[in-house]
C-alpha cells in the first residue's frame, strides 16, 4: 500500500485533534491484511493501549453480518426472500393489518415500513439490559402497539427494529439462539474467532470501552447491551477479525477454503433495492440487502457504519480495487469516518491528510474547562478557525446525546440552547431541546420551544394543535367547562396512586377495579376519560400510563405530592360549588354553603403527617426555583446563612450545594423543621443545616450570620425587616425571593387563581397586592442600603416557579 508511513501520521493526528481515546484501523489488499494498529487507549480509566487484539462494539456494523446470515439460510431453501415473515415468526405483530405483507426482502433494505427506534427509546433499552433466552421474543411480541410509517415496500427507511425482528427470526428458523447461529454460520466459518454477538463472552481485559464527552471525555458509566438488540447493534469483535471479514467479502464468501454464502449471493446483496439519498459524501446514495452502495472518487464502495452509545465503526469495500478499509473508534464522533476517508486515499493511491475537526470538539474542551458560559465566551475566538475547524448546524446535536446519555439532562438543553444562539433557525434544535425539556415534565416550556419552530419553519415543524397556551376555539372553552369532571378524575387517579399502581405492569380495567375497589362499570369509564385526556394507553395487555403522564407526572414529582395537590384543589372546589348563584352574594361562597375554608396554617401546627406532606410537596415544586436563585446568588464571602421561615430548606440545599463551606441555620415552626430534617437527610446535607423550631413572626432570630433568606415568607413588614437587620453581620445580605405584583391593583399572573379564590372567602377585602418597589422602600426604611431588583428567568412554567423576584440588600 501506497502512503502507509503517512496514513499512520494521519491516523495519530485524527487521534489528538479529536480528543479521542483510541482507535484501531484495518487495511486489507486481496487476501493480504496489509496493515493493523492500534493508537492510543482501550479506556481512560486504565490507560490499557489500543492492541490488535482490543475488542470493539462495532454497533450497526452488525446488520451486515446478520444480513448474510439470512441469506444463507435463502440459498439452503430455509427462507424465502419474499415470503411475509409472518410465515415464520408467527406471534410477530404490528399496529396495522399491513404488517402481514412485510417480507425478508424489505426488512433486509430497510424498506418494510417499520419505524425505528427515537435515541432517547434506545438509550432507555440498553440502560436496562435483558441477558436471558427469552429476551428477543418478549421484543418482538412487545411490538404490537407499535405503527407501520409507510407501506412495506414504498421507500427506504432505516429500522433498528426491523433487524431485530430478524434476528429473532434467524433463531427460530435454525433451532439455535441468535448468538450460536451467528458464530457457527457466519463467524468462524470467515475466521472470527474472537468475536461474538453475546456479551458475557468478552474479556474485560481486551474490551475497547465506550467513551462520552460528558463535556471531558470519560468512560460510559453503564455498559450498554440488550440481548434483543444484538442484530441491530451488539457484534463485538477485533480489528484482526474485521480484516478475515474484509477478505470473506473481498472474496464473496468464502475464507481459507471455507463458504458461507455463493458469490451470486454476495451480489445479490449488494445490488440497489431503494434510493437512500446523498450523504457521506456520496457513499450512502442506495440500500442493498443490508449493505449501503455508493461511490468515492468514481470508485464503487459497499459500506457500512456504526455509531452509538460511545463508539464508532466503520467497515469500507472498494469491490473494483479489491481492497478494504477497517476504524474502530471507542467514542462518537465524526473521526471514526475521517479515518476511514483517509485509509480509501491511502488505498486508492492518493497522498492521506487529515481533514478539518469539527467546532465541537473545541466547544467541548470550553465547556469541560468552564461549563457552558465558557461555550459562549469562546465561540468567536473558535469561529476565527475556520481554517482549522469545520462548521455545521448538526454538530452539537450528537455532544447533546452523548450528555443526555451521562444523564446531564440540563447541560444537554443548555447546549442546544448554545447551538439555537449560533443557529437560530435550525429546526432540529429547538426539537431536540422541545424533548429533553419534555422529559423534565416542562410541558409548558417545552409548548413554548415548539411554538419558536413554528414560528420559524411552520412546514418542519409539526407541532399538535393542542400546544396553544389559552384556548383558541370553541372546543377548547367545551374542554375548559368539562374541566370540573376531567379534573375530579385526574385527581382520583393521583390520589388513588393510579398511575404507580400500573406503571410497572399494565392492568385491565377489572384489575385496576378489584384492586381500587371501584365498581367494573364505573373503572372502566374512568380509565377511558383518561384514555382521552392522553393521559393512559390502552394495550392487549391492559392500561398503562402514556409518555406525557410518565413525563410530566411520574417523572415530575412523588405519588404522596400529587396526592396532597390532588386533595388541595378537592377541598377548594367546594368554594366554586354553584358559583353563578353565589359569586353576586356579598358574603364568603363558603359560608353560603355552610363550609369551613380550610386553614393551612393551623393543619400544620396541628398535625406532623400534615406538615410532612406539605413540606414535601413545596420542596419538589420548588427544586427548579432554588436551583435559579442559587445561581444567580454571589456566595462569595458567604459562610453561615439564615434562612427565616424556610420549610424544607430547599433553596438553603441549593446554596449549600453551591457553596461547599457554607453552613445554614433554617427558621420556621416545629412541625416543619422535623420534616425538613429529614428531607436534609435524603440530600446528604443533615450535617451542614440546623432547623431551629420558632415562629418568626413573634420569637427573636438568632444573630451573627452573613446573609438571610427570607422566600416565599409573604411578611415583608417594618418589624420584621428590623429583625433580620439585627441577626445579619455588619457587610451582611438580606436576600428576598417573593412573586411580587406588577402593581397595587393587579395580582401577579401565576398569583390569579389563588387571589380569586381569596375572593370568595373575603368578597369585600380592598385589592392591595405588593409590588417590589414597595418592598424596597420598606428595606431603606429599616436602614439598608440600596437593594438591587433581579427577575428570577423561569425554569418550568408552573404557577409556583413563575414571576419570582429577588431583591438583594446589603446591611
Amino acid at each position: 500500500m501506497l502512503y502507509e508511513n503517512d496514513l499512520d501520521v494521519v491516523l495519530q493526528e485524527i487521534v489528538t485533534g479529536w480528543d479521542i481515546p483510541g482507535l484501531a484501523v484495518g487495511i486489507v489488499e486481496g487476501e493480504e491484511i496489509v496493515s493493523v494498529k492500534g493508537f492510543g487507549v482501550q479506556s481512560l480509566a486504565t490507560q490499557a493501549p489500543m492492541t490488535p487484539d482490543s475488542v470493539f462494539c462495532v454497533q450497526s456494523v452488525s446488520k451486515c453480518f446478520v444480513a448474510t446470515a439470512a441469506m444463507q439460510l435463502v440459498e439452503r431453501g430455509q427462507l424465502d426472500l419474499d415470503a411475509p415473515i409472518v410465515q415464520y415468526l408467527p406471534y410477530f405483530q404490528l399496529d396495522d393489518e399491513r404488517y402481514r405483507q412485510i417480507t425478508l426482502r424489505q426488512i433486509l433494505s430497510h424498506t418494510s415500513g417499520m419505524p425505528d427506534m427515537d435515541e432517547r427509546e434506545y438509550i432507555e433499552l440498553v440502560s436496562h439490559p435483558e441477558r436471558d433466552d427469552g429476551a428477543a421474543e418478549r421484543y418482538v411480541r412487545g411490538l404490537r402497539t407499535r405503527k407501520l410509517l409507510n407501506p412495506p415496500g414504498e421507500r427506504f427507511r432505516y429500522s433498528n427494529i426491523a433487524y431485530n425482528v430478524l434476528g429473532d427470526l434467524l433463531a427460530k428458523v435454525t433451532g439455535k439462539s441468535f448468538e450460536d447461529m451467528m458464530r457457527e454460520n457466519i463467524l468462524l466459518p470467515a475466521g472470527m474467532s474472537n468475536s461474538t454477538f453475546m456479551v458475557s463472552d468478552i474479556s474485560t481485559q481486551f474490551l475497547a470501552v465506550p467513551h462520552l464527552r460528558s463535556p471531558e471525555m470519560r468512560v460510559n458509566p453503564a455498559y450498554p447491551y440488550h440481548r434483543a438488540d444484538a442484530p441491530a447493534s451488539f457484534l463485538h469483535t477485533t480489528v484482526l477479525d474485521m480484516c478475515h471479514w474484509a477478505i470473506t467479502c473481498l472474496k464473496r464468501g468464502s475464507y481459507l477454503g471455507q463458504r458461507i454464502l455463493s458469490s451470486a449471493g454476495y451480489e445479490l446483496m449488494w445490488t440497489s433495492v431503494a434510493e437512500r439519498g446523498r450523504l457521506r459524501p456520496s457513499l450512502y446514495e442506495e440500500m442493498g440487502l443490508g449493505w449501503t452502495l455508493g461511490h468515492l472518487k468514481d470508485a464503487k464502495t459497499v459500506c457500512h457504519g456504526g455509531a452509538g452509545f460511545g463508539g464508532t465503526a466503520f467497515f469500507l469495500i472498494l469491490p473494483e480495487k479489491n481492497c478494504a478499509a477497517v476504524v474502530l473508534c471507542n467514542e462518537e464522533s465524526d473521526a471514526h469516518f475521517q479515518a476511514a476517508l483517509a485509509a480509501a486515499d491511502a488505498l486508492t493511491g492518493q497522498k492521506p491528510r487529515a481533514s478539518k475537526v469539527s467546532w465541537m470538539v473545541p466547544i467541548s474542551r470550553a465547556m469541560a474547562k468552564g461549563g457552558i458560559a465558557e461555550a459562549y465566551a469562546h465561540y468567536p475566538e473558535i469561529k476565527a478557525k475556520e481554517d482549522e475547524f469545520y462548521f455545521g448546524e448538526d454538530e452539537l446535536l450528537g455532544l447533546s446525546l452523548q450528555l443526555l446519555m451521562a444523564k446531564q439532562i440540563d447541560l444537554a438543553i443548555e447546549v442546544l440552547a448554545f447551538n439555537i444562539h449560533v443557529y437560530p433557525e435550525h429546526i432540529e434544535s429547538y426539537l431536540e431541546q422541545a424533548k429533553l425539556v419534555l422529559e423534565k415534565g416542562e410541558t409548558a416550556r417545552a409548548k413554548e420551544i415548539l411554538l419558536k419552530a413554528l414560528s420559524i419553519k411552520p412546514a418542519k415543524a409539526t407541532i399538535d394543535t393542542n400546544l396553544t397556551m389559552k384556548p383558541q376555539t370553541t372546543e377548547d372553552i367545551f374542554e375548559l367547562l368539562d374541566g370540573h369532571i376531567t379534573s375530579s378524575a385526574l385527581g382520583a387517579a393521583m390520589e388513588l396512586g393510579l398511575f404507580w399502581l400500573i406503571a410497572e405492569k399494565p392492568l385491565s380495567a377489572s384489575g385496576v377495579a378489584q384492586l381500587l375497589s371501584i365498581p367494573l362499570n364505573r373503572c372502566h369509564h374512568w380509565l377511558q376519560l383518561l384514555c382521552g385526556q392522553g393521559l393512559l394507553e390502552e394495550r392487549p395487555t391492559g392500561y398503562s400510563p402514556s409518555v406525557i403522564a410518565q413525563e410530566t407526572i411520574l417523572n415530575a414529582h412523588s405519588q404522596a405530592t400529587w396526592a396532597f395537590l390532588a386533595r388541595e384543589e378537592r377541598e377548594r372546589f367546594l368554594a366554586v360549588r354553584d358559583l353563578a348563584v353565589h359569586i353576586g352574594k356579598p358574603i364568603s361562597t363558603w359560608e353560603i354553603q355552610h363550609l369551613t375554608p380550610p386553614n393551612y396554617f393551623q393543619q400544620i401546627l396541628a398535625s406532623p403527617d400534615y406538615a410532612a406532606y406539605f413540606t414535601r410537596m413545596l420542596y419538589e415544586i420548588h427544586v427548579p426555583l432554588a436551583e435559579q436563585v442559587a445561581h444567580l446568588l454571589d456566595l462569595h464571602g458567604v459562610k453561615r446563612l439564615l434562612d427565616v421561615g424556610g420549610g424544607s430548606g430547599v433553596i438553603s440545599f441549593a446554596l449549600l450545594r453551591k457553596q461547599p463551606r457554607l453552613a445554614a441555620v433554617v427558621v420556621d415552626v416545629e412541625n416543619v423543621c422535623r420534616a425538613g430534617r429529614t428531607l436534609a437527610l435524603e440530600n446528604g446535607l443533615e450535617q451542614r443545616i440546623t432547623y431551629v423550631a420558632a415562629n418568626f413572626l413573634e420569637d427573636d432570630l438568632p444573630t451573627g450570620f452573613d446573609m438571610v433568606l427570607l422566600c416565599d415568607t409573604g411578611q415583608l413588614s417594618e418589624a420584621i425587616l428590623r429583625k433580620v437587620y439585627a441577626a445579619l453581620n455588619p457587610g451582611g445580605r438580606l436576600v428576598i425571593v417573593e412573586q411580587f405584583a406588577p402593581d397595587e391593583n393587579h395580582v401577579a399572573p401565576s398569583h390569579q387563581q389563588w387571589a380569586f379564590l381569596a375572593s370568595l372567602e373575603y368578597p369585600t377585602q380592598a385589592l392591595n397586592f405588593s409590588t417590589a418597589d414597595m418592598a424596597q422602600t420598606r428595606l431603606r426604611q429599616a436602614g439598608f442600603q440600596e437593594p438591587s431588583n433581579t427577575p428570577v428567568p423561569y425554569q418550568e412554567r408552573l404557577r409556583w416557579n413563575m414571576d419570582w423576584t429577588v431583591l438583594d440588600a446589603r446591611k
